[in-house]
């Protein structure tokens, strides 16, 4: 997971910057699903919820929940 998460990250943030909501969605959903296999359910429910934001189109939602997980995210990319 460690190894990969980089890699996520730059796919979701430039999904966000393009505001490429099918991107975002997916990128969010496979995060999150990563994030439940290795048992971190606090990035697991950020996720979800950006994935959510993303569904919806929701651009507020969306921006609030892609700094909820870029935080949880931290500990990942040391």
């Amino acid at each position: 997971f460690r190894t990969q998460v980089p890699d996520d990250v730059a796919r979701l943030r430039a999904a966000w910057q393009a505001r490429d909501w099918p991107s975002l969605r997916f990128h969010a959903h496979y995060l999150r699903s990563s994030a439940g296999a290795i048992g971190d359910l606090r990035l697991y429910d950020l996720c979800g919820g950006l994935e959510q934001a993303a569904k919806a189109h929701d651009a507020g939602a969306a921006q609030s929940a892609w700094a909820d997980c870029e935080a949880a995210l931290a500990p990942w990319l040391t």
